[in-house]
């Protein structure tokens, strides 16, 4: 193996060798990557490792929260740990391009936050999530629910608001449907002003609301009761229409599904009441099947800035169906209007497409981001607010041992539209199993992998599995633990789905979890251990010789071994070893 790197090292770089340039490993430690470092500065990664030696250990994570078009519209993944590697053994990995969108990639070593009638963290019947098939099959009928949108992630979609230097120009009829101001040759799939938080200012003047009925016209007919549209952030709350009463400036058009192409047609009179539901009047709407309604509710200007003032859109819903699930979300980011979910997406302001379920959302608090090298050991922090909900942060600290241990704490606060949630992190680790191989009639070999259904009892606080992947140089196979610290209130769980086809292959991935349900105001933590070990070696050692707690105020104190660490809610951190 030598010998062949050196011989495609000479092949690859013989002009720098002529030229007598050497590579060498860069003299670097944990650092944070930035978007624009020479002007704009936008923080976009957290790298916690103390130097760049092949067996040195390293985590990487992923800040940047206006990516859902940056990363090719798929990329809603603000705070995923996306490759942790020890001694030349990737154990966490979940980098694949096309693992989810927006709720779907909080599958993947991130957070998750849950309606709490919802499985947690998704249904079993889900058979993969990426392109965000299947996301919401489990959607609960028959109670109440909250659509909410983040707005930032208008600022830079497809479909988003014209900036300074961008407009929208949907005449050209392609892909490229942005255009700058300045420059006809300049152009882009999406505003490229909010990637870069130029144009947060925003003028809100409606808000339509799209449902769908059966796709089967000879289906039954679907009822939704709606309330309380309205726009929710650190300022407070608009409410935009209560739906106690039909609202003034109020319009309802429908098409046949059957026929996209069709022209809308105006209804008059409406297919909406006011009712009495669950103690107050809400706005009732009959939905036939084979069409898809349009609500559209006219506001007065709205103006504000959508990251610091009102940061989301949202209403609440019920669904009435002959099924206990609602019909279902399919497909990807964009274009979901022709869905034939019961509850759609909304439009603002005729043009922009918007999510109507649970979206992440979360907004990068810049000061928060921190790194810290102390001795061999490493440490990082950030924060994100409207994370789920209007006025909820997310914390994660993470120390990073220089053995390869990784601690991560974090600390979720719901604000009003999250209280009752069910919250906990997942990881997503591979499944265990073997290929097998094997000679078709036609003489072509073939080759699967047999993946091994999770073991876990529902009670265990505690994971294994194989690592992803091993460097070419690495003896020997590694397996990481993933402990998670017991608390009251908490369960667990692990879960085997297919996963994105550039991250996992034929190889299934098992996401592993704790949950526990919010309250408003109060801090929820999670302290999550995990460990590298070799193939072989007997897990429960490793139990043996590890304790952890946390005090009334979620400070952390971790033991293995020798090697005691402390890690306070503050991002305060320390590590002794005997």
């Amino acid at each position: 193996m030598r010998r062949q790197w050196e011989n495609a090292y000479v092949r690859r770089f013989a002009w720098f060798i002529e030229h007598d340039i050497d590579p060498h490993l860069p003299q670097t430690g944990s650092s944070i990557g930035l978007l624009s470092p020479t002007i704009y500065r936008i923080k976009e990664r957290l790298y916690l490792c103390t130097g760049r030696e092949q067996d040195q250990p390293f985590a990487s994570f992923y800040l940047f929260d206006r990516n859902n078009e940056y990363m090719h519209c798929f990329g809603d993944a603000m705070g995923r740990l996306y490759e942790y590697c020890v001694d030349g053994a990737k154990l966490i990995g979940s980098s694949g391009k096309y693992n989810g969108i927006f709720i779907g990639q909080a599958y993947y070593d991130m957070l998750m936050v849950r309606h709490p009638d919802d499985a947690f963290p998704m249904h079993t019947a889900m058979p993969e999530h990426h392109w965000g098939r299947h996301a919401f099959l489990d959607q609960a009928a028959h109670v109440w629910r909250r659509a909410s949108c983040s707005l930032p992630s208008i600022t830079h979609c497809r479909t988003g608001p014209d900036s300074k230097n961008w407009r929208y120009a949907p005449e050209l009829h392609d892909l490229w449907t942005w255009r700058r101001v300045d420059d006809p040759v300049g152009a882009s799939a999406a505003n490229m002003d909010g990637l870069i938080y130029f144009n947060d200012d925003y003028t809100l003047r409606s808000v339509t609301l799209r449902l769908n009925g059966s796709p089967d016209e000879n289906g039954k007919e679907d009822k939704v009761f709606l309330r309380n549209l309205r726009l929710v952030g650190p300022k407070g709350d608009i409410m935009l229409a209560d739906f106690s009463h039909q609202p003034e400036n109020f319009k309802v058009t429908r098409r046949k599904l059957s026929d996209p192409n069709d022209e809308w047609e105006t209804m008059d009179p409406m297919p909406v009441a006011i009712v009495t539901e669950d103690g107050r009047e809400v706005l009732e709407v009959m939905v036939e099947p084979d069409f898809s309604y349009a609500l559209r509710v006219g506001v007065s200007h709205q103006e504000f800035n959508l990251a610091e003032d009102y940061t989301r859109v949202s209403f609440d819903f019920k669904g009435i169906s002959s099924e206990p699930n609602l019909r279902y979300r399919q497909g990807w980011r964009y274009g979901q209007t022709g869905s034939p979910a019961l509850v759609s997406d909304m439009i603002l302001n005729d043009r922009t497409v918007v999510p109507s379920h649970d979206v992440r959302g979360g907004i990068l608090d810049p000061d928060s981001v921190l790194v810290e090298d102390r001795n061999r050991d490493s440490f990082g922090s950030f924060t994100y607010r409207n994370y789920f909900g209007a006025r909820s942060t997310w914390t994660r600290h993470t120390l990073l041992t220089w053995e390869g241990i990784l601690v991560v704490h974090d600390i979720y606060v719901a604000g009003s539209e999250t209280d009752g949630y069910r919250v906990g992190p997942i990881w997503c680790l591979r499944a265990d199993g073997q290929w097998t191989e094997g000679q078709r009639e036609d003489g072509h070999q073939w080759r699967k992998f047999e993946n091994v259904p999770p073991t876990h009892d529902g009670r265990r606080h505690w994971f294994d599995a194989p690592a992803f992947d091993h460097a070419s140089w690495k003896k020997g196979k590694k397996r990481v633990l993933v402990y998670i610290h017991p608390a009251a209130g908490q369960i667990y769980g692990q879960l085997q789905h297919e996963s994105t086809p550039d991250f996992s292959r034929e190889i299934n991935t098992n996401s592993s979890w704790a949950a526990s349900i919010v309250k408003t105001g109060q801090s929820k933590v999670f302290l999550s251990i995990i460990i590298p070990f070799n193939e072989g070696e007997d897990v429960t050692n490793l139990l043996d010789h590890l304790e952890t707690s946390l005090d009334t105020d979620g400070n952390a104190n971790v033991s293995i071994g020798n090697t005691t660490i402390m890690l306070s809610t503050e991002g305060k951190w320390k590590i002794g070893r005997k």
